[in-house]
């Protein structure tokens, strides 16, 4: 699947998504950095990040962000060893990014009304 393809397709479709990319790795850890991977807001995904408990962790940080209506973002820094008992044991940063699709307007005509409320759109 081509994750930015698929991304594409959500903002079309209006389909609001979290984006979680891996910003930096250390020791041992299921992925490298710039692994990405989008979370819907029914929890489905489309990529991963590694799989197991990270990725549960990040499917329910994006699932909070998904409900919150002020943030946009969220950095997550996770020991995988101590904090969620994984045995690859390195370290995790994970940036959180909601990307939530705009609503569209159309404005038919260039008189004055029209050309007013384009400027307003912006």
């Amino acid at each position: 699947m081509d994750l930015f393809s698929e991304m594409s397709r959500l903002c079309a479709a209006g389909t609001p998504f979290v984006l979680a990319t891996v910003v930096e790795t250390g020791g041992s850890c299921p992925q490298k950095a710039g692994a990405k991977m989008v979370v819907l807001a029914d929890r489905s995904l489309r990529g991963t990040i590694g799989g197991g408990a990270i990725e549960h962790q990040i499917v329910e940080e994006a699932h909070a962000l998904h409900a919150d209506r002020a943030a946009t973002t969220r950095l997550l820094h996770t020991n995988l060893g101590a904090d969620l008992g994984m045995c690859c044991g390195g370290t995790m940063t994970v940036f959180l990014e909601k990307m939530v699709p705009g609503d569209r307007l159309f404005v038919f005509g260039a008189g004055h009304v029209g050309k007013a409320l384009a400027e307003l759109a912006r």
